[in-house]
């Protein structure tokens, strides 16, 4: 704190000095100094999520154990699925894709947006064998964040579409 290790001061000292830290930071580095929740009521991790993460556009909550012999420490973050045309693959080693390359329509144009990888070694095989048959079709992405122009932060495939059209 200031500069200072304060990690052998008591808990409560810690946690007044934080609560001190942020209310002098900017917004966008202000964490959520919250009180002691009792897991058996889960609205109130819900109304977290809604007004941080949901409306404030915060990327998650991080939970963390206060037991005295170890502590673990859970993340949750937001995902969005997002559906793309596909326009292509990016090829691997052997005959493996390495992402699935996708595409928006943007005001009446089909803009290129992603590259979604986390294809397991099946998925990369079986997507090299059906590629020219894949391209055109809708598949989606799971992604932490996805912007105006629609990229996506951190983007894994998801599957495809059988259903939808890409026009």
């Amino acid at each position: 704190f200031a500069g200072r290790d304060v990690s052998d001061h008591p808990r409560w000292r810690r946690r007044e000095l934080m609560i001190v830290a942020c209310d002098t930071s900017p917004r966008y580095f202000k964490p959520i100094v919250g009180e002691y929740i009792d897991p058996k009521i889960p609205d109130v991790l819900c109304k977290v999520w809604r007004g941080w993460v949901e409306w404030g556009g915060w990327e998650g909550i991080v939970l963390k154990s206060a037991g005295p012999y170890r502590v673990s420490v859970m993340r949750i973050k937001a995902r969005h699925d997002v559906d793309y045309v596909c326009t292509g693959f990016e090829m691997g080693e052997g005959r493996k894709i390495k992402s699935v390359i996708g595409s928006m329509f943007i005001n009446g144009e089909l803009v290129e947006c992603v590259r979604a990888a986390g294809l397991s070694d099946f998925e990369k095989r079986e997507i090299y064998r059906e590629r020219k048959a894949r391209t055109g079709q809708v598949f989606r992405v799971l992604a932490h964040a996805v912007s105006e122009k629609g990229t996506a932060r951190h983007p894994v495939f998801n599957g495809w579409h059988a259903d939808k059209p890409a026009a």
